[in-house]
Parts: structure tokens; C-alpha cells; sequence
């Protein structure tokens, strides 16, 4: 059951990330996409430096 859970998780977050990019690639505010995906920050600066290139 913890593994599955773990998969669960991991599926989760892989897709709000993918959201939170394709929000980037939209011009989305960083605000909103936190509020919308719950990605961090970090994670938001990340995608932004990748969304560049």
C-alpha cells in the first residue's frame, strides 16, 4: 500500500509540474501558478530558467 501511495504521489506532482509549465509558457503570474499547482518557489524559478530555452 506504501508503494502505491508513493506512485500516487509521484504521478501527482509530475502532472502539476506539467501544468505549472504549460501556465508558464501562458504568462501565467508566478502567484497564480502557485495557487493553481502548489509547486514551490523553487520549483517555479526552475520551470521559469527552462521555459526560456
Amino acid at each position: 500500500m506504501d508503494e502505491m501511495r508513493r506512485d500516487f504521489d509521484w504521478l501527482v506532482s509530475d502532472r502539476m509540474i506539467e501544468q505549472a509549465v504549460d501556465m508558464a509558457r501562458l504568462g501565467q503570474s508566478h502567484d497564480s501558478i502557485a495557487q493553481t499547482t502548489g509547486v514551490s518557489s523553487a520549483e517555479l524559478d526552475a520551470i521559469r530558467k527552462l521555459r526560456r530555452h
